[in-house]
């Protein structure tokens, strides 16, 4: 290998080629011909009749071109065209009278999964990747026309699973045809060839390879010309010439050199992603050969606990992406696209993108270099769970990684095609083999990542897997596994359980994680926080204009419309949305107040409109608002600075003072001071307001300000109260509601209303009297009539995970009803709520008509959205009916208390006038008391 040194001011390199010969476009109409038989060349009769054109680059889905669909596919949208195997793409070109007997290379960016190549009908060669370019080397061409042929099979090469997102029909579809460029690129007799930079912001240089592919019999002088500019102002930073003598047997060795830089280097980060443009041109005689590469300086390593760029501590606020791409079902090449998407996180406090089990195109990396993000790449996912029979959402059964030679093999090389293709980039900070490899050999998948470090140097991160167990060679963990379960193999407790982390601890914010993140001997960072589920906006159908049809949705809505929810879309869709957003605000906050925590990665910002329609995201999976926060309210709790609270509880009554401990989460680009101010009000009006003392807050820390300590004896009824606390003269600020009752609520009882918890004769004959009635219902019903609240959405999707003991995303709460007059509330649950819900009921309401609405409404999940009720109120007989699932019997609780002391005052005006009227028949089944409750089922 020749090492060579060269005083040169330079930079870290992502790599953008441009040969000296204009490169001619591949794009345009093909002829295509579809084989289920994966025919050989010679056996195939490209039947003129049969054929079919199509314009490239594009996919047959787009084209029309495949088996037409009419049925829904279960737990995705449809794809409106399928077609699983070869296919044939032909087209003539014409090599220009100039650049023939010049060698040609056939670039495609991106394809679906095997091509071959002939030329002519001279067999080429094949390509096998999902996440790199296609290339074939022609040889030379005469000038005149050729034939280009080309056979690309989208069926499953090799068994990485099915459920992935490099290979699937879930989000991404498994779409055949070339995407991006495509292109016929000429050569000289002299190329630069896979050219890596490895800057060093520490040691102001960068040590770059290349490979000088040459034609030349003898050892040739050959003049390397270096130019640095920089990228927005187009300003010469330098340019330098040398020499190096090559030979043609010296083209497939690595030239490595090292740049050493006079003056400082810009460093590029998430803060200031400053790049620079650099140009390495070969040289001799008539052979010319140019690269380019828009590069920055980024030095990335790790702490115990955290991950380093530049030298600063950063926090890591990270986002999956899944390939939802539901127009097209595939990702988009053009940079403007993903810069749209990088700018939104952006908007949104976040500086990481996580590509789960897959690797994104070029335009990816180009726009994060420019937006500023760190991104995580991926290849596959293989997790233990896929192997069980009877799954019908993965049928591919994969082995565990490590067990199949082929599989390995491939995984493997394409490890190495990524870094290849996409190492230059500085905004490719983390390599992760897959997702949740729980059953892999891990001795053989850390052999790999040890060759890609010496390989790639510590121009990134390495890690083996997304969540379960802890590799050796880890740099750092993205987990979401209990301790003694990820990092077992290095603990002499195995069985210690000090829980996971993620997830909310407690109903206020005087908890963390750090217990559990202490220990890790390298840097954590949370997997897939949030999961929370949402409530459909239908309206969304409507954007589904392109391969994918949303025959899923339009079932789940005419199911909506069968069962009276239809008219309430918004308003669930915003109850749950909001719940789903105070959840996220608390976890995430967890995260920030742990001082051992790397980061976290949400699932997610957007939907995802595979694996059972998991719609968990604020917005949808075109990356559009559903309305439930923006930016503004988000960046409160999920940014480089955040305000955190301490405190023991979200509910007090007026007699107590709410004491909370202040303290403020920094990690942006430098250091700040700043003095705190709080502010308790209550819609319009400011309560109390005050001042902290003036602190400094370092970067990188967790920093205490002080405690506060307010009096709420000013507080005089129920209330909802907005405490804000925020740094004076800027715009970083952080709310939290809190719900304060009288300590003392007065009578509770009335003697014109019985309130009973059971429905029996005595209950019914009161109720033909025509007396008013409350029900506490929560130990009626059976699991035929009732259903269990949960102050906490469901998991995921209840289609993808089916067992679980919750059913509902939320609960819409008709706040403005005059029986939540005294019991201050949203329209969704809020903290107050979640006290009384723990062992509370609701009831199925399918058998009352349409139109009929309950006061407090439990959203059951959108692929059944069955009416259920929490409170509602009926006609029965000549008796007015309220029925409550919660136990407001209970009035040790003052949430309870003072929910009933509102319920009661409503029962008790002339405003409860229930016109709904059901038999006592209809009733006693509904309220059985003769079977516990137990798993409910649709």
């Amino acid at each position: 290998m020749k090492h060579i040194l060269i005083i040169f001011f330079l930079l870290l390199g992502v790599c953008h080629c441009m040969a000296q010969n204009e490169d001619l476009d591949l794009s345009g109409e093909w002829e295509i011909w579809l084989d289920k038989n994966d025919s050989d060349f010679n056996d195939f009769a490209f039947d003129k009749k049969k054929k079919e054109k199509i314009d490239l680059p594009a996919t047959l889905d787009e084209a029309g071109i495949g088996y037409k669909t009419t049925k829904a596919d279960v737990g995705r949208l449809s794809r409106k065209y399928k077609y699983y195997g070869a296919a044939w793409y032909q087209r003539e070109i014409t090599i220009p009278t100039a650049l023939g007997g010049k060698e040609f290379e056939v670039f495609l960016e991106r394809v679906m999964w095997k091509s071959d190549l002939w030329i002519d009908g001279d067999y080429i060669g094949s390509a096998v990747s999902l996440g790199t370019p296609h290339k074939f080397v022609l040889g030379k061409l005469t000038a005149g026309k050729h034939t280009l042929t080309l056979k690309i099979n989208n069926k499953m090469i090799y068994n990485i699973g099915d459920v992935g997102h490099a290979y699937t029909d879930f989000n991404q579809t498994k779409w055949n045809g070339v995407l991006g460029a495509m292109k016929l690129i000429p050569n000289d007799g002299l190329q630069i060839k896979n050219l890596q930079t490895f800057p060093n912001l520490k040691k102001n240089n960068i040590d770059f390879q290349f490979k000088l592919k040459n034609e030349f019999k003898e050892k040739t002088e050959v003049i390397l010309t270096a130019t640095l500019t920089e990228l927005v102002t187009g300003n010469i930073i330098d340019k330098k010439e040398s020499i190096v003598v090559v030979h043609e047997i010296d083209s497939t060795k690595n030239q490595s050199l090292t740049w050493k830089i006079t003056i400082p280097i810009k460093a590029w980060s998430s803060f200031d992603p400053f790049l620079y443009k650099f140009s390495l041109q070969a040289s001799k005689a008539n052979f010319k050969d140019k690269k380019e590469k828009v590069i920055g300086f980024r030095d990335i390593t790790i702490s115990k606990t955290k991950i380093i760029v530049n030298n600063t501590p950063i926090f890591i606020r990270g986002n999956l992406n899944n390939t939802e791409f539901p127009l097209t079902g595939y990702p988009p090449t053009d940079v403007s696209a993903w810069e749209r998407i990088f700018k939104i996180h952006k908007d949104y406090g976040l500086n990481h993108v996580r590509f789960h089990s897959w690797c994104p195109p070029e335009a990816a990396f180009i726009a994060a270099d420019k937006v500023g993000i760190l991104l995580q790449v991926e290849t596959l996912w293989i997790a233990q769970w896929m192997r069980i029979e009877g799954r019908a959402f993965t049928p591919a059964r994969p082995l565990p990684l490590g067990e199949d030679p082929e599989v390995n093999k491939y995984i493997e090389e394409e490890l190495n095609r990524i870094i290849e293709a996409y190492g230059n980039h500085p905004s490719f900070a983390f390599l992760c083999v897959g997702n949740e490899l729980d059953n892999g050999d891990y001795n053989i998948i850390q052999k790999w990542l040890d060759k890609l470090k010496i390989k790639d140097g510590d121009r990134r991160l390495y890690s083996l897997s997304a969540s379960w167990n802890h590799a050796w060679n880890d740099q750092y963990k993205v987990t979401g596994e209990p301790y003694n379960r990820f990092f077992r193999n290095l603990l002499d407790f195995e069985k210690e359980d000090l829980g996971y982390p993620r997830f909310i601890k407690a109903p206020n914010t005087n908890w963390d994680y750090e217990e559990l993140d202490s220990r890790s001997p390298v840097p954590l960072i949370a997997h897939e926080i949030g999961q929370q589920a949402m409530y459909p906006l239908w309206s969304e159908i409507e954007k589904y204009t392109g391969t994918l049809a949303p025959r899923n949705y339009i079932s789940f809505m005419e199911k909506a419309k069968k069962n009276g929810v239809y008219e309430l879309n918004k308003e669930m869709s915003q109850a749950s949305g909001k719940l789903a957003q105070l959840l996220y605000k608390n976890e995430i906050e967890g995260m920030l107040r742990t001082p051992s925590c790397a980061g976290f990665e949400l699932l997610g910002m957007q939907d995802f409109p595979g694996q059972g329609e998991a719609l968990v995201g604020w917005l949808d999976a075109f990356y559009d608002s559903k309305g439930v926060t923006d930016p503004e309210e988000f960046t409160q709790h999920c940014d480089t600075t955040v305000v955190l609270m301490r405190t023991n509880s979200f509910i007090y009554t007026n007699n107590e003072n709410l004491r909370a401990k202040m303290q403020v989460h920094h990690f942006g680009a430098s250091d700040i001071k700043g003095k705190l101010y709080w502010k308790l009000s209550t819609g319009s009006s400011t309560i109390m307001d005050g001042n902290l003392a003036e602190k400094s807050i370092p970067q990188a820390s967790i920093t205490d300000i002080d405690s506060l300590t307010i009096s709420l004896n000013r507080i005089k009824e129920a209330s909802k109260v907005k405490l804000e606390v925020g740094i004076t003269n800027s715009d970083i600020k952080n709310t939290w509601d809190f719900w304060v009752y009288p300590e003392n609520s007065g009578s509770l009882t009335n003697a014109d209303i019985y309130i009973t918890s059971v429905f029996d004769s005595a209950t019914k004959e009161r109720l033909q009297k025509g007396e008013k009635v409350v029900l506490v219902a929560n130990e009626l019903g059976d699991k035929e009539s009732m259903l269990q609240v949960s102050f906490d959405p469901l998991y995921w999707s209840l289609s993808w995970i089916p067992n679980q003991a919750t059913h509902t995303l939320g609960t819409y709460v008709r706040d403005k009803h005059p029986a939540m007059a005294k019991f201050p509330t949203d329209i969704f649950t809020g903290m107050q709520w979640k006290s009384i819900s723990e062992g509370a009921n609701s009831f199925y309401l399918d058998k009352l008509a349409k139109k009929y609405q309950p006061i407090v409404q439990p959203i059951y999940d959108f692929h059944f959205s069955r009416k259920v009720g929490s409170i509602f109120e009926l006609k029965v007989g000549k008796g007015k009916l309220l029925v409550c699932g919660y136990n407001i019997l209970d009035t040790e609780k003052v949430v309870a208390r003072q929910l009933k002391k509102s319920l009661m005052e409503y029962v008790a005006s002339e405003d409860f006038n229930p016109n709904y009227k059901v038999s006592e028949n209809l009733l006693d089944g509904m309220f059985n008391q003769t079977a516990s409750a137990g798993t409910n089922k649709e």
